[in-house]
Order: C-alpha cells, then sequence, then structure tokens
C-alpha cells in the first residue's frame, strides 16, 4: 500500500490571501495587540496554533492558554465565514484536484490523507466550500499537533492501524510550501511540489525534484507517482 498525503492551501485549494489579513486580525482583537508578522515562514512551527502561540509569548511574555488559542481560532473561522458569504468563489479547488482525487481513490493500491497546519473546523470548512470532502480520506490538522511533522506521523499512524499486517510501501507527501518540502524531507517521505513561476523556483531551491502546476493533466501527476513508486520498490 502507498499512502499519499495532501496539504490543503496551495495544494488542493486556491490559496486565497485575504486569510492571511483575517488570522492576524484574529489574534489582535483576541490579544488586543499590533504588528503581527506575517511572514509565516519565520515562526518555528508553522501552523496556525504554533503561530498563535508563539505570538501571545511574543506579545505578552507569557505561555499561550487554551482560551487563548480558542478565541483565535473560533475569531478566526467567524470572519472566514463572512468573507465567504459575500463570495460564491471564495474557496476553489486547484485545477482538476477533485477529479484526482476520485479517481487515486480508486486505486486499490493506494491510501489517501488530508493534513493541514490549520485547526480542523478550519479545514473542513475550506474543504467543503471547495467541495473536495471525499468518503474515507483521513484528514489530520493543527488540532491533532502543533508540529507539522507531528501532524504527518500522525496521518501515517491512522493509515497503518487500518492495514493491519500489510506494511506501508512508500509515503509521499504533495505540497505547494517551503515547509512541507522540508518537513517532508526531514520525515524521510517523498516530495510531490504543487506551483508554478517563483513558488515552483523556491520547491527547486529546496531540492524538489517533481512539480506539477495543477491537476488538470492529472496523467502527468499519476505518472510522477509511478517513478515515485518505482524508485521505493527499488530502494
Amino acid at each position: 500500500m502507498n499512502l499519499i498525503m495532501f496539504d490543503i492551501d496551495g495544494t488542493l485549494r486556491e490559496i486565497n490571501t485575504i486569510e492571511d489579513d483575517l488570522f492576524a486580525q484574529a489574534i489582535k482583537e483576541s490579544l488586543n495587540v499590533t504588528g503581527i508578522d506575517t511572514n509565516w515562514e519565520r515562526y518555528r512551527h508553522s501552523t496556525d496554533p504554533a503561530i498563535a502561540a508563539e505570538i501571545i509569548e511574543e506579545k505578552t511574555g507569557r505561555s499561550a492558554t487554551i482560551e487563548d488559542l480558542d478565541g483565535i481560532r473560533n475569531s478566526f473561522i467567524d470572519k472566514v465565514r463572512e468573507e465567504a458569504s459575500k463570495d460564491p468563489c471564495y474557496s476553489r479547488e486547484i485545477s482538476g484536484a477533485k477529479a484526482m482525487l476520485v479517481e487515486l481513490a480508486s486505486f486499490a493500491n493506494v491510501a489517501i490523507a488530508i493534513v493541514t497546519g490549520g485547526w480542523k473546523e478550519m479545514a473542513l470548512l475550506k474543504l467543503s466550500m471547495a467541495s473536495l470532502i471525499l468518503p474515507g480520506v483521513v484528514i489530520v490538522t493543527a488540532s491533532d499537533a502543533f508540529s507539522r511533522k507531528d501532524i504527518m506521523k500522525i496521518a501515517e499512524k491512522r493509515i497503518t492501524g487500518k492495514l493491519e499486517d500489510a506494511p506501508l510501501e512508500s509515503v509521499v507527501y504533495v505540497g505547494d510550501a517551503v515547509w512541507d518540502i522540508r518537513t517532508a524531507l526531514e520525515t524521510g517521505y517523498h516530495f510531490i511540489g504543487v506551483g508554478s513561476g517563483e513558488e515552483a523556483a523556491k520547491l527547486r531551491d529546496e531540492g524538489a525534484t517533481w512539480i506539477i502546476p495543477d491537476y488538470s493533466d492529472k496523467q502527468r501527476f499519476f505518472t510522477i507517482l509511478e517513478n515515485v513508486w518505482s524508485r521505493s520498490s527499488q530502494g
């Protein structure tokens, strides 16, 4: 069995840049602070609760509480819902993503997981709005763990738990950001990048071998997977 993990934003769903501002606003209003740095790459862990917790430490000099993080999460979700109510195209799939997932789910030798640095409620909201929720797909979020590496390992554990004695032959992580490839390689997973232009160049600089702009040519994506699986079987 081959496990394929997908990130959400920028990988299955088009990034909506307004969400950076909405997240920052939620933190500012919840903590009554200013000057939130939205360069998310600079934070220790690239997940929503971990970023929020780090900002709380920086701005208040104390550790984040569950109440702090719950308040920021709920405010963020409310703001996204409000924006989405104004725009029917607020959350859109990456071209060809749903068709690719549906066909991939029919493969007898494939297990699919969706992993994200967002909270569970936000992940389900985004996937639902983009019509990307499929039955039987494992979803692991930052509600399960603070770090992306731990989120990935939890997804792997949940999949292997379903396989009984059948071992995983390979694990492939599909993502769009620098932190995606860094974590995938650190964890020992294969990586397929999604992006074009400057974003694709960043992934190449990090060592990405396979990069696609989207899934409109899903056969190309499946061919890449076959190449990855072939390399895994060769050790």
